[in-house]
């Protein structure tokens, strides 16, 4: 299974637009792009799209005027996250996950994205942002993806803890 989290992570906002952006040639949008085909994956390759929130520099390449940019994909989120901006009015979550509502697994905190990702509630810098543990061959690795709570804070009700 080919998993992406806060993959296309932007909206194709420029060099300038971005605190600490080291390439002036080209947007977050078009570098995720160059490393996905450097790796050898397709957009429609990829099964699963994770994201920890929805902030539009999370969200804002998932649908491109073609449609979704990852056609053959499942999409995973917090339920909190996803249930704050469904009520919350946001253009971007209208134009960006919406249409992607059919697709989208949402999870609580311990919920399993796929074998070895355990979703950790990270609230803070989101309403319901989230971050996930990956687990393999004895060796962990949390994607936090700017909590606004301590590593060693976070807990999964999976147990599996990052601190």
């Amino acid at each position: 299974e080919v998993v992406a989290i806060d993959p296309h992570a932007g909206n194709d906002r420029g060099p300038n637009e971005i605190e600490g952006f080291a390439n002036e040639a080209e947007s977050d949008h078009q570098i995720f792009n160059s490393n996905l085909a450097a790796a050898g994956v397709a957009p429609d390759q990829i099964d699963t799209v994770v994201l920890t929130q929805m902030h539009g520099d999370h969200i804002g390449g998932l649908m491109g005027e073609a449609g979704a940019t990852f056609a053959n994909a499942r999409y995973v989120t917090g339920a909190v996250e996803h249930n704050h901006w469904s009520g919350a009015a946001n253009e971007g979550f209208e134009a960006k996950v919406k249409p992607l509502n059919d697709k989208i697994t949402m999870l609580d905190d311990g919920g399993s994205v796929a074998s070895g990702i355990t979703a950790l509630a990270a609230f803070g810098h989101s309403p319901g942002h989230m971050a996930y543990m990956l687990e393999s061959g004895g060796m962990r690795l949390a994607i936090t993806a700017r909590p606004r709570v301590p590593c060693s804070k976070m807990r999964s009700s999976s147990s599996i803890a990052t601190g």
